[in-house]
């Protein structure tokens, strides 16, 4: 697996800290929508993906990717936060 392949994942996690942001209640955060189709699809569809194979090695020329499934939008965020580890 490489950085352009885990990208789906980082996809999901940003909307989680997105909603987490907005309500700062780690219940709220909703569930996303995905199934075996939007996998597929996100394997076809990502450059550098087990069934594609593109992209550039300068993350700046990544070309733009929709992640499959189904996200719901959050709102404004309510502060910052910050993670270390």
């Amino acid at each position: 697996l490489g950085g352009r392949s885990m990208r789906p994942m980082l996809d999901r996690i940003d909307n989680a800290v997105q909603h987490l942001a907005a309500s700062g209640d780690v219940d709220s955060i909703p569930r996303v929508g995905y199934n075996v189709v939007d996998l597929y699809r996100d394997f076809r569809q990502n450059p550098g993906g087990v069934l594609a194979v593109g992209g550039s090695a300068e993350p700046d020329e990544y070309p733009i990717v929709e992640p499959c499934g189904t996200f719901a939008p959050a709102g404004e965020a309510q502060g910052r936060g910050a993670l270390i580890g």
